[in-house]
């Protein structure tokens, strides 16, 4: 069974797994989504701040091999684990207006992250990624009010933009 997932890198580079796209591949507009939330990560500059992250949390691990009682580590953990989360957030929100912009209908949205639920991608509190309950209701109270003006043209019908298989 292949993994339900995608990355991107400094280098704007984007992967998407095998899982993903034999998921959605009858789904253009779940995987505009999917697309979508990988270039924000790239146009925020996610992966960047993520890894100047991961450097700081390896320079409080060490001082906390020297020292057992020196916190800073599990602080720095903490840290980490609440920037990556709110970056999902952030890339689930912007990817949906890229997706938007580029003519994709996301009516449906919801239940393209609610697919999440599906997989076992996110596994307990310590995970980068929240989980994909608290994915949707972040995502449902960001963009209530802004997906009809972000798509400039209204959500809930089909884009004539688009041609249907």
């Amino acid at each position: 069974k292949a993994d339900f997932n995608a990355s991107s890198s400094e280098t704007n580079c984007i992967t998407i797994y095998t899982g993903a796209l034999d998921t959605l591949i009858n789904n253009d507009d779940a995987l505009a989504l999917l697309i979508g939330h990988e270039l924000a990560h790239s146009i925020l500059g996610h992966s960047a701040r993520q890894h100047a992250l991961i450097s700081k949390l390896n320079y409080f691990l060490k001082l906390s091999l020297l020292n057992p009682r020196n916190v800073s580590y599990v602080t720095a953990k903490n840290k980490l684990l609440y920037e990556m989360r709110k970056m999902e957030y952030t890339a689930d929100v912007e990817g949906a207006k890229l997706a938007l912009k580029a003519g994709y209908d996301l009516s449906d949205a919801k239940e393209t992250l609610n697919i999440l639920n599906t997989f076992g991608n996110y596994i307990d509190w310590s995970s980068t990624h929240p989980s994909p309950e608290k994915r949707i209701e972040n995502f449902e109270e960001k963009t209530k009010k802004d997906l009809t003006r972000w798509s400039g043209c209204g959500i809930m019908s089909k884009s004539p933009l688009r041609r249907r298989h």
